[in-house]
Formats: structure tokens, sequence, C-alpha cells
């Protein structure tokens, strides 16, 4: 007989012992009808110990005898864990599990996070690692119970990295945030978990963690950043969370800092560098730590005894001091922190064999550290490839193929792989997959092919994906061109195309997964040597720029958006240029051009051509006083004529004490700073942009001719706002706050859609000049008796009697005559009341208005209107007191409660109820809609525009539906509107009833798309010796016409406002290509002819 079962329930396997009494006679027992293939049994006979068998199921445990079964007792089989793959895996990640007793399966659990399953067989489970789930107990549970505990890692994993991977236009002095699946431990927060390194300011740079214990890691580089440099970020595989489970892998990737607006056409400033000859590689960088991008160049002969020379830059771009070191040959030099000290290093190609790493010592020079023995070498890359936060090497090889090494961290490598077999020129690094870690791209100059190979995160790479080009790639680029954040590659192609004399470019469009589509050729120099990615003109995507050895120029060529490329300057660079940087030398934003000439004289080894801003920018390099010169880029104050822009990543902003200064259009950055104190005045004759923090005691005056606004996306709070406006209006493209005074003394401020808030502040106001739109005030009306006018807006109200409104907000419209059902014609004013207390009131209310504003009423005998409902009524006729023709004020008294207030005549009821009126671009035209909910004696619709907003003229006419109570809409196209030479068309609609009385209903506003001049030479081939063009824009004064040969040479020169479409006598050409530059109204216009 059995009495119990130790333990009642137990995995296959596990041990059982069985107490009772008579078992010495027991020949078998079984586990649910499943026999037991052993036992021990004890001499007494009370205790039999057994495992349980394979393939038992929960159900009676009986002993068999010869004479019988013994009693059945209950016993659960448990469900046991035997092994799980993958392990370790996070979250979101497929897992199979394998154990016994697994039939039945009721939930699968992570560390006590259901997960969802599927039951494959009674030996396999397959399961999906849940959201949340951390490191602990892997659990199967069955009816029978669950199983043992089955230690299962949950790694973190990296969720993404702000900024993201491939984004552009990130401002300097941005931090990186690194988001995890789960928290992570302190030291993540640290050099172990997360690494940014630069490419020309500093390699491993310095900053401030935060972070640690959450699943949030940030840095913020202490390092001042140069603009248009290119920074990698690494999670390193050292990353883990709080019990010491690593990162599932590591992440790494590549953005890129903004730089400001610039012509991108490398015109002027050019200063040659001297080596000792044959200049054939440079590189930038901050290689003395003293905040300012320093040139090193190299010489590509043997005799005599070629140098490494370094020059070191200061604040203006000026290269006055050097250092030289003995190198030895060097045809490409490549500058990167090969030992984490922060120091920018140089890697050296030796076309004798092998790359040279030298170390830069941190105060002014370099001495040799290793080399890398490749079979030679033309070019060099760093990245890292394998997520351990050093750098790696990536080797071309002009005759032996490419090469990858990997990085210690402390100068040395590891063994170098061969990468692939061919005559590769160049080579590009990026995340071409979007799986967080930097894929290769290596151009075969003697196959036509350019080899992507896909990293696997470990510096491991699949196959080559061979993607075909033409006429020999020797130089490639990655760099999200098209916008869409995936890399894309462009392809410099040495051989000439189908034109003597030029090469070509090619995009090749990512398409997601690093799969690539080619686009037309874009014609370059003859003979591309090296190829870079920068935002040359600071419109926010990356435009490309080649050297071409055998046209002795560099190419620029403008991304005009997506990825479409146009040659819009050839820069003239010296004799045999073989490799280009692209780096903002002189701090003023923009990107500046490094080209080596190996064949030019020793005094012109290397060509710095400098890129001017298309606006003054402010560096606050001096102090922050904005009429010192020293603190703006080029060392000058922009006046009136010019535009500013105040970066961010500042320390010190422009702080205007006294007097007066003046400025065309200004821009605030995010995160910048601009300050005008009490006894300053600012004026402004372009466009305000204010996109940071203004604080603004003192005046801003806008003071120019035709359309101004104010705008950007934070919120401009002035102290005392004038308008002194000869022509034209200043319009809000932003809400905006006066606190002191606004002053009108010429021209509008048209609100449009945005309010205008003046609490506080006093309005001085005329009939010929005010705000047009909405304004508010607010105001605490506390005190009986006394008036309150909230800052002359032309409302006052007098509380009297014991119950007071308190805090009052009113909102002001004015130039839009209100329409409803029953109510009547309205003046082009009306004020919308709300209080804290809006019942049981016992106030005096004065209704002021302009003349300007009757909207063809009678004065006399005008009615104070009030709507509870809104502004489409229907409309209460209230009482007057007085009315007073002269001040313009209609006067109630006895006024209980608030709404929206305006003026009528309570004889002339309202013809038509409007619901709808919209006006938007449509290209060049503006299609008006609007929609009558219903119509009484209507006439007709006169269509009005105006280019100020304040003076309109009829346009069109749309017949009226009489008397009708259903719904009608109307439509109107206005064409061409070009034909008005301004930024912003208003329309507004004059309804006109049978018996001629007009309504005027409100304003809307249309910003115009002013399409393009455009510029072209026909015929293409000029065989009569006369030149034809044509311009259909306006001539400047200064416009000038210029024909060159394809060396720079200049031919011919014309210069006047009248110059118009006509021809020009060219002087004997001979037969070749030639260029035609157009410069007008600071555009520049590039056209080409061929003379047989």
């Amino acid at each position: 007989m059995l009495t119990a079962a130790t333990p009642a329930a137990a995995p296959v396997g596990g041990t059982v012992t069985l107490t009772g009494t008579n078992l010495q006679g027991t020949t078998g027992l079984t586990f649910g009808g499943v026999a037991a293939p052993g036992y021990t049994l004890n001499a007494a006979g009370t205790s039999l110990t057994v495992a349980v068998p394979a393939g038992a199921t929960s159900g009676p445990l009986v002993l068999t005898a010869p004479h019988g079964s013994s009693n059945g007792l209950d016993f659960a089989v448990l469900p046991a864990i035997t092994g799980v793959t993958p392990a370790p895996a996070g979250a979101g990640a497929p897992v199979t599990i394998t154990g016994t007793t697994f039939g039945g399966t009721t939930q699968v659990s992570f560390n006590g996070v259901p997960a969802t399953f599927t039951l494959v067989s009674a030996t396999q489970l397959t399961a999906v690692v849940p959201a949340g789930a951390t490191s602990g107990p892997l659990l199967v549970t069955t009816a029978a119970g669950p199983s043992a505990a089955f230690a299962f890692a949950v790694p973190p994993a990296v969720v993404r990295l702000t900024p993201a991977g491939n984004s552009l236009n990130v401002l300097p002095g941005t931090g990186v945030t690194a988001s995890f699946s789960r928290a992570v431990n302190a030291a993540t927060a640290g050099p172990a978990g997360l690494r940014l390194f630069g490419s020309q300011s500093l390699g491993l740079l310095p900053g401030t963690y935060a972070g640690g214990g959450t699943s949030m890691v940030s840095f913020t580089p202490s390092q001042a950043l140069r603009a248009g440099e290119a920074i990698q970020a690494t999670v390193l595989a050292g990353a883990a969370a709080a019990d010491g489970t690593p990162v599932t892998r590591p992440y790494v990737a590549q953005f890129t800092l903004a730089t400001g607006p610039a012509p991108g056409t490398f015109a002027a400033g050019s200063q040659y560098l001297a080596t000792t000859g044959s200049t054939q590689g440079v590189a930038v960088g901050d290689f003395d730590r003293d905040g300012y991008p320093d040139v090193a160049a190299s010489s590509g002969r043997t005799s005599p005894t070629a140098f490494l020379t370094i020059y070191y830059g200061d604040a203006t771009g000026t290269f006055a001091r050097s250092y030289s070191g003995m190198l030895g040959a060097a045809t490409y030099l490549t500058s990167v922190d090969v030992d984490n000290d922060g120091d920018l290093d140089l890697l050296a190609t030796m076309p004798a064999g092998g790359a040279e790493v030298w170390r830069n010592d941190g105060l002014a020079g370099f001495r040799f550290q290793t080399t890398v023995p490749t079979p030679n070498s033309r070019m060099t890359a760093a990245a890292d490839l394998n997520g351990d936060g050093n750098q790696d090497l990536i080797i071309s090889c002009n005759l032996g193929g490419a090469y990858s090494c990997l990085g210690r961290g402390n100068g040395t490598f590891g063994p170098i792989t061969s990468l692939i077999t061919a005559r590769v020129l160049g080579l590009a690094v990026g995340d071409v997959d979007g799986d967080g870690d930097l894929d290769l791209a290596i151009a075969s100059a003697n196959n036509n092919y350019v080899a992507v190979r896909l990293n696997d995160g470990t510096g491991s790479f699949a196959a080559p994906v061979l993607v075909p080009v033409a006429n020999t790639p020797s130089a490639v680029a990655l760099g999200d061109v098209t916008g869409d954040g995936a890399p894309d590659l462009l392809v410099a192609q040495y051989d000439y195309g189908v034109t003597a004399g030029q090469s070509s470019m090619v995009l090749l469009t990512n398409n997601g997964t690093g799969t690539f589509t080619a686009g037309a050729p874009v014609s370059i120099g003859g003979h591309p040597r090296d190829l870079k990615l920068g935002d040359v003109d600071g419109d926010g995507d990356l435009d490309a720029v080649t050297v071409n050895e055998a046209s002795a120029s560099a190419s620029v060529c403008l991304n005009q958006g997506q990825g479409s490329f146009v040659l819009t300057t050839t820069v003239p660079v010296g004799s045999g240029p073989t490799s280009l940087v692209l780096a903002d030398l002189d701090g003023n934003h923009t990107l500046d051009l490094v080209a080596a000439n190996s064949t030019s004289t020793a005094a012109q080894g290397a060509l710095l051509v400098f890129n001017k801003p298309a606006l003054f920018m402010w560096t606050g390099a001096v102090s922050a006083d904005w009429n010192t010169a020293g603190n703006w880029q080029g060392n000058a104050v922009p006046t009136r004529s010019d535009d500013a822009s105040i970066p961010a990543g500042l320390t010190t902003y422009p702080v205007v004490d006294q007097g007066r200064i003046a400025v065309h259009s200004l821009t605030i950055a995010a995160a910048a700073q601009f300050t005008v104190n009490t006894e300053a005045t600012v004026e402004v004759l372009g466009n305000w942009q204010n996109h940071g923090t203004t604080t603004l005691p003192g005046a801003v005056v806008f003071r120019g001719e035709g359309v101004q606004t104010v705008g950007g996306t934070a919120l401009t709070r002035f102290g005392t706002l004038e308008v002194n406006k000869p022509t034209g209006a200043l319009t809000l493209e932003q809400a905006a706050v006066v606190t002191t005074e606004l002053i009108m003394r010429t021209g509008a401020l048209v609100t449009n859609t945005h309010e205008l808030t003046t609490t506080g502040a006093t309005l001085r106001e005329s009939p010929e000049s005010y705000v047009l739109g909405t304004t508010l005030s607010t105001a605490q009306l506390t005190t009986a008796g006394m008036s309150y006018d909230f800052g002359d807006l032309g409302l006052v109200l007098t509380p009297r009697g014991a119950i007071l409104p308190g805090a009052t907000t009113v909102r002001r419209l004015t130039g839009t005559s209100l329409s409803g059902q029953g109510s009547g014609s309205t003046v082009l004013r009306s004020y919308d009341i709300e209080a804290a207390t809006n019942s049981g009131l016992d106030v005096v209310l004065q209704f002021g208005y302009f003349d300007s504003e009757l909207n063809g009423l009678a004065e006399e005998g005008l009615t104070l209107l009030r709507s509870a409902t809104g502004p489409a009524g229907p409309w209460e006729a209230v009482a007057s007191l007085s009315q007073n023709t002269t001040a313009n004020t209609v006067t109630a008294s006895g006024v209980e409660h608030f709404s929206i207030w305006t003026l009528s005549q309570r004889t002339n009821p309202l013809p038509v109820e409007l619901v709808r009126f919209t006006a938007e671009a449509k290209g060049n035209d503006a299609l008006l809609r609007w929609t009558t909910a219903q119509e009484k004696d209507n006439a007709a619709f006169v269509i009005e525009s105006s280019v100020d907003g304040r003076r309109f003229r009829a346009i069109g006419r749309q017949t009226g539906q009489g008397t009708r109570t259903q719904a009608t809409a109307y439509q109107f196209l206005d064409r061409d509107l070009l034909r008005y030479d301004a930024p912003v068309i208003y329309y507004r609609l004059r309804q006109v009833d049978t018996d001629g009385r007009e309504t005027v209903l409100p304003v809307r506003a249309v910003r115009v798309v002013q399409a393009a001049p455009e510029f072209r030479v026909y015929p293409t081939v000029v065989a009569d010796g006369h030149l034809r063009y044509h311009y259909d824009g306006t001539f400047s004064a200064d416009a000038t016409l210029t024909v060159y040969n394809t060396t720079g040479q200049l031919l011919l020169r014309q210069q006047g406002p009248t110059l118009g479409t006509g021809d020009v006598a060219l002087p004997v050409l001979p037969t070749g290509w030639y260029l035609v530059h157009l410069t007008t109204q600071g555009k520049h216009y590039t056209e080409r002819f061929y003379r047989p």
C-alpha cells in the first residue's frame, strides 16, 4: 500500500521517494500508465526511490506485484526546460525552447513577463521575448505546474540614437542620446558605453554624460565643433543592463553638423600654402587643440626628401605658423584619432606600399607609430567597424585591392583583411542598410563597378554586391542626398564621357536596403581624383565637389533637392589636383575648399578657397557688442542692406546697449539669443525670423519698403514695436507680443490668422496706420467707477455696482465685417469680450472706431449689436446711451454681460450669411472659394485684391442668387499673380445688395511663389561668331556677362543694366567648349556653347 510520494510533482528524470507498507513484492511501477525502467527498494519494504520516466504524464502512480496492484497516488509530471536558442536574445527576438512534457502549456514567461508562444511538440516551443522582459528565470507552465527556472539573459537593445544616423543639419553643441529597451548600468553613461568622435575638431570628444541607471543615456560635448563636420557615435558592446547583461550588439552611426547659408561659389579669398612640392595629400583638423582648424599637407615625390607640413590656423582662416616633419612620399592623408586621446592623428598612404600611422603628440608635432602592411596604398578611411569604440582603417590600393584592419585604441592595429581584389581608387563608409553598423563602398577602377560590402556588426563583411558603373570609377562618397534618411552613393567617373575634356559624376540612389538605382550622369571637369560631400550652400542638403586632374579645377555640383545635382561652379585650383577636403577654415559656418595640387610649384602646393557666407554671421569672438567688427565673420558689421544671422552653439550672444543699429533681415537660430536694452533701437528693413530667445525692452522699428514679416518658430516679445513703412505692410507669420508700446506711424500691421497681444502696452494708431486683424489685451476690472481702455485699444469699459468683471480679455478684430442672419451690415471692427464674471454686471461700454471702418454705413444712427453665439450671429440690438461722431464713439450703459460687439444700422439687414471663405495659391494663380448659408436680395460679389492689405481694387464679379435659403458655393481664379510684383496678395469680397448697398467681407492672404528667371544661350553651337542670349528677369546696374574657356581664361566681359536680349560679337575662338556666366541681382547663371 502506498501512503505518500515525495515530491508529489517532478519533471521527467526527477527523483521521487515513495513510502508505504508491504512494498517487498513490487515488480514494477507506472506514472500515468508509463512504466519506470527501474527503482530502488529498501530492506524493510517501506520506501522506494524512482526516476520519473521519459514520456510520463500526470496521473496515478501505481505499484504492481504478483498479488495485484497498489492503490494509486496522484502525481504531476512537470515541464522541464533543457535549452533555449538563441541565447541571450533581446526583446522581440524569436527563440526556440526545448525540453520535456510541454503538452498543455498554458504560459511561457521571461522573468515574470508573459510571452506569446507556439507549442510545436511535447518537447519544443517557440516564443517571442516580450517587451519589458529582463534577465532572470524562464518558466514554462502547464496544468501540472511550472517548470524549474531556466536562467535566461535579455540584453538591452539600442532602440534609437538621437540625432539619428545619417542626419543632416545637426546644430553644433547638440547632445547625443542613446535610448535602450531597458535601464542600463552606471558605466554605460560613460566612455565604456557611449563614445563620440569628431573628424575635424578633435577625435574622441570630451563631454558630460547623464542617464546611468535609466533607459536613456546622453552625452553633451564640451568641445566646440565645426560647421559641416562629420561626427561618429558608437554605443559600445560594453554597454550593459544593471544586471550586467551586455547589449544585443553595438550601434554605430554618423551624422553631419549644419552649415550657414552661402552662395557655394568659392569665388574669392584664395590662399596658397607653400609645401615641398608635388602636394598630393591634404587633411584638416585642430591638431594643436587651440580651437581653430589646421591644414596638413604631404608630398608625393621621393626626391628630394618629402615632408609632412602642418599649417596652424587662427580665427580668421590665416595660416601663418607651420611645422614640418620628414614623412616620405604620401599620396593621401586622413585625420583620425587612432589612440583615443582626443588628438587627431594622421594616416598617410605610401605608393610604394602600406599606410603609415603618425601619432599627434598633442603639442606641435607628429611621430611615426606603425605601418599597416598592404601591397601599396592609394586612399584611406577610418571608422568604427566593430563597435568597440576604436577607430579602424580601410585602405584602397591602386594595384592591390582593398583591406581593413581593426584598431586596438592604442595606435596599433590587428592583421589586415582583404576586402576585394581589383584596382581600387576610391572607397567610402556608411550605414547603407540601416542596421546600425558601418558598411563599405569600394570603387573598382578596372572592372567598372562599385563593390558594396555589408557589415555584420563585428567588422566582418558579407560577400560583395557589385553595382555597375561606367568610365573608370575613381572616387566614391556616401551620404543622404535625397533626404530619405538612407545614404546614397555618388561615383566620380575618371574617363571622359560623350564630351571631350569632360568626365562625369553619377548618383546611385539607395533603395533603403543597401541596393542602389543609378541615375543620369552629371558632367564635371576632366579626370576627377577625389569626391567629397558637404552642404556648401547651407540650404540643408548635401552638395558634391570633385577635384579634376586634367582640367585643373574643382567642380561644385549643388543639390537642387532630392539628389538632383547641377554643376554650378567650376573653380580653378592649380595644377594636377589629386585630393580635397571641405571644412570651415575661418569660422563663418560655411564650408571652404582645400585642394592638393600635385604638379603646381612648391609655393602653390595647397590651395585654400574660401566660401563666403550669403549673410553676416555672428561669432561673438570678441565681446557681446553688436558694433564690434571682430564679433562678425568677415570682420565687418552688417548694415541696413545686409542680412544677419545669430547661430546657436555660441558662448557669447549680441547685446545692443544703446544707440541705433540697422539691419536688413535678422534670423535668430533655435537656442540662440538676442538682447536689445532699453536705451537702444534696432531698425529692420527686411524680415524678422526668431527661432531662439529674445530680450527686447528697447525698440524694434520696421521701416522697409514692401511686405515685411515677423516669423520663426519662437514667440517674439517686443518692448516697443514701431511700424514706419513707406509702402507695404508688416505681416505676422507667428503670434507676437508687445509689452510697452505699439507705435503705428505709417503702414498697416496685418496679423493674418495670428494674434498680436498688447496686454500692458499702449497703442498709438491712426485711421491711416493701424493693426489689421486680431489684437488681444487683458486687464483686471476690479474697481467700480474706473475706466479701463486696454491700452487705447478703442474700447473703454467702466464697471459700476457691486459685481465686477475681474480678469477681462478683449480680442479686437479689424478689417472684417461680421455677418449673420437677421443682423445689420457692420463696420470693419468688432470686440470679443470675455470676463471672469459675466453676469449681473452694470458696465458702461464705449465702442471706438475709425471713419475708414464705416464700410459704407451712414455714421448717424449707428447701433450697437451684440452676439452671444459667435461672429455669425444672431445679433441683438443694444440701446445706445450716446453717440459722438467727432470722437467716433458709440456708448451703451447698463451692460449686464459681455459677448461679441460691433456696430451696424438696424434698418439695413445683412443680405448674406457667409460660412466659408478661403484663398490659396495654385501654381502662379490664386483660387478663391466661398460659401453662403443663405442669401437675401444678393445681387453680386465683387472680388477685390490688394498688395498692401489696405488699398483694394476690383478684379472680378460673381452674380449672386438673389434670395435663397439653401447653401451656395462660389469660386474665382485670379490668374498670373506675378503681375502684382508683390510677395503677398490680399483678397476680400464686396457683397452688393439689389438696392445698391454694399458689405465688405473678410480679408484673406496668398503668398506668391516667384518663378526663378531663366538665362539661356542659343544656339549651343556658335558658328557665325555671334553669341545670342536671353534673360527673362530684370538686369541690375552691375549685371555682368562674361565668357571663359574651360581652363578659366576670361575671353569677354560686358557690364551694365541694358544687356537685354540680344547677341554679342565674339572674338576669334579656337574649336572647343566655352562657358557663359551671367551675374545680376546677386544671382549667378552659367550656360555653355561650342565653337566648331
